[in-house]
């Protein structure tokens, strides 16, 4: 478990720690899978109101599970309206090329924030209309320091913070390069030798 935690477990919460989110900050996560099943966590460990956006709906008590307070299939219009200007943070985990900035920049308050924590498939084409007039800033975020993973461990540790793995012998190595690929992982394959 502590594998997927020096990596993706530092990717999404470095930048939590670097922008001080904090008890009753409303933080949204986009992408539910290897990066986004941790960020729930960690920022539900933080105190704050988590939304988990997906267009998977069979993700929905997963993500509720995992600390999403509330969960947004994008596939919704019912389920989008009540996502307008509703957050201080949008985590974006997932690379999808389909990815609308546009709408994702609804969803984040005046002078809010989304955070690329995955690198999109096709360049992020955002209207500058839409940035400011809700103040809404964008940018991204690296992995993160020896500091960091350090801080990382130690607070999934305190609080319990557990990757979703599957575990296969080094020997399948090549199975499970292909399982990720196929996008058949929920949400992270270990190695074990």
């Amino acid at each position: 478990e502590a594998a997927p935690l020096m990596c993706a477990g530092v990717t999404v919460f470095a930048p939590m720690l670097r922008k001080g989110v904090k008890k009753g900050d409303r933080v949204g996560v986009v992408g539910i899978g290897g990066l986004g099943h941790l960020a729930l966590q960690f920022a539900r460990a933080l105190g704050c109101e988590v939304t988990a956006f997906s267009s998977s709906e069979d993700k929905r008590d997963e993500c509720l599970k995992l600390g999403a307070t509330r969960f947004i299939n994008i596939r919704m219009a019912e389920d989008l309206a009540k996502a307008q200007h509703s957050l201080d943070y949008l985590y974006i985990t997932s690379n999808a090329k389909s990815n609308d900035y546009n709408l994702f920049a609804q969803w984040v308050d005046i002078n809010g924030e989304i955070c690329l924590l995955a690198i999109p498939e096709a360049d992020v084409t955002i209207s500058p209309l839409t940035l400011v007039k809700s103040s809404v800033y964008i940018g991204g975020s690296r992995i993160g320091s020896i500091k960091d993973i350090k801080r990382t461990l130690d607070f999934a540790s305190l609080h319990d913070i557990r990757p979703v793995v599957e575990k296969l012998p080094m020997a399948r190595v090549n199975e499970g390069v292909q399982k990720i690929r196929d996008g058949n992982v929920r949400y992270r394959i270990v190695l074990e030798n």
